[in-house]
């Protein structure tokens, strides 16, 4: 067998045949979490105009914005964003016309739908990388709850719906020559470009992975190509007739709308600084489980070298892209949200990690105090609306200009004042409380959803064992039946 044969080989994980139970239940378990802690409202002023953008598609048939609900006076008629959380949001917006007129709680649960799914989808991905089942279950229970996601779940925010495009794409390039495999990475970045145009930039790129992986005669075919080029195609002609539509031309995408007339004017150092070093923003301050991603980078570089730099690249053109952005850090919110779907990426370099080194004692220790740091700013993020801190430190009234401007520069530096120890120190006092299924005390919906999580949890990691089992692997730590 040729080298690039060998490559193939280790890209499709042909040792390991992925089943679908395992990441079933991961999505179920995650959804179940998610629907545990919602608000049932979306409060963000972007989930507002594309959650409006979805009633009135549905009720009237347009897609136009009220002009009520755009409260900046920069998204009505027609708003700049993607089209597909507008879309995600149109069946759940019909059931809760249906049972719960006025109100946002079923269409509040979009966003957890694609969350779980990403999940979900992240299991297989694991298994074709040839990770061990358990390692799988690990990294895509991680990913959903130990990240941004939890938090996510609770907004109307257009990056979960990125982050399952990715997912979907990485899914096709790593089992490309299953039958799907080709559709499957189409539709991933159809899916990506869809909830936001900018990912013709920073998710499109993945497919140049297939080539650099397998060899000429396996991705140059007619059905490898229309299997990528139908959905992309198909996306194109949507965005392009909505261009349209909205602007009534299909070379105006709506970018200088959306970039309320700034663009790219943040220094470039600036803005990485910002999202990578500062308190308020920094990605690892978020996620520091992810930290684990690193060394996992260089692991699966030395096995997988093609795939690696194309992900590794993936992470800096995002991480460049809104370094520059007017609003690298996203607005009013918890943490790098515009980073989100590099968590993808992030995960899959940390599974590496677990997977290779996992049955090492340090490792593990620095696994399990990484996960626990990572659930403490979770919690936090949940139990208190993200926007009271904000409102009550920086945008409080009667301050002057220059006390506003460094209350704001605190709110990003400094690790007294961040969103993080600002939300510590508002735990006795959120108004209203958040978790809408346990305000008062347990509530049935609540005590339910969490019950269905944490059981799910576990149906996946038996599952996984289960795996484990049956491909020879032994019962010990995430990690031990694979060498270093």
């Amino acid at each position: 067998m040729t080298r690039a044969r060998e490559r193939v080989r280790a890209v499709a994980g042909s040792t390991r045949v992925p089943r679908g139970g395992a990441g079933v239940l991961v999505g179920l378990a995650l959804f179940a979490g998610y629907v545990a802690v919602q608000r049932g409202r979306i409060v963000s002023f972007d989930g507002s105009v594309m959650a409006n953008l979805a009633h009135n598609l549905v009720e009237r048939g347009t897609l136009t914005v009220d002009r009520a609900v755009d409260t900046l006076g920069l998204q009505s008629p027609h708003a700049s964003y993607g089209l597909g959380t507008s879309l995600a949001m149109a069946l759940p917006t019909v059931l809760q016309e249906w049972f719960a007129p006025g109100g946002q709680g079923l269409v509040s649960l979009t966003n957890p739908l694609l969350l779980a799914a990403t999940a979900g989808v992240l299991v297989p991905i694991g298994r074709a990388l040839g990770w061990d089942p358990l390692v799988s279950v690990v990294v895509a229970l991680g990913f959903g709850s130990l990240t941004l996601a939890p938090w996510l779940s609770t907004e109307g925010f257009s990056e979960p719906g990125v982050a399952l495009g990715l997912a979907l794409a990485l899914l096709g390039v790593v089992r490309w020559e299953r039958r799907a495999g080709p559709l499957t990475a189409g539709t991933g970045v159809a899916v990506a470009i869809l909830f936001r145009p900018d990912s013709v930039l920073l998710v499109a790129p993945i497919l140049v992975a297939v080539p650099l992986s397998y060899p000429r005669d396996r991705w140059l075919t007619r059905s490898a190509v229309t299997g990528v080029a139908v959905p992309l195609v198909a996306v194109a002609a949507l965005q392009l007739w909505y261009d349209a539509y909205r602007y009534g031309s299909v070379f105006e995408t709506g970018f200088s709308q959306q970039a309320r007339g700034r663009g790219f004017d943040t220094p470039m150092l600036e803005g990485l600084d910002l999202l990578l070093r500062s308190p308020g923003r920094g990605f690892f301050f978020y996620t520091p489980v992810l930290l684990l991603g690193l060394p996992g980078a260089v692991l699966l570089w030395r096995r997988l070298p093609a795939l690696t730099g194309v992900l590794g690249l993936l992470v800096a053109v995002r991480l460049v892209f809104f370094a520059v952005w007017h609003q690298p850090e996203g607005g009013v919110g918890w943490g790098p949200r515009l980073l989100f779907p590099a968590t993808v990426v992030m995960a899959v370099f940390a599974g590496e990690t677990l997977d290779r080194l996992g049955s090492q004692r340090g490792v593990l220790v620095a696994s399990v105090v990484l996960a626990a740091m990572s659930a403490g700013v979770v919690a936090v993020g949940l139990a208190v609306p993200y926007e009271q801190y904000w409102r009550r430190y920086v945008d409080a009234p009667g301050l002057t200009a220059a006390e506003r401007a460094q209350r704001s520069h605190d709110y990003f530096w400094s690790l007294r004042h961040n969103a993080i120890a600002g939300n510590l120190a508002l735990l006795d006092e959120a108004r209203p409380f958040p978790l809408r299924h346990f305000a008062g005390g347990v509530t049935v919906p609540g005590a339910t959803a969490a019950t269905v999580a944490v059981a799910g949890a576990a149906a996946a990691v038996a599952v996984a064992r289960r795996q484990r089992a049956a491909e020879g692997g032994d019962s010990g730590p995430v990690g031990a039946t694979r060498g270093t």
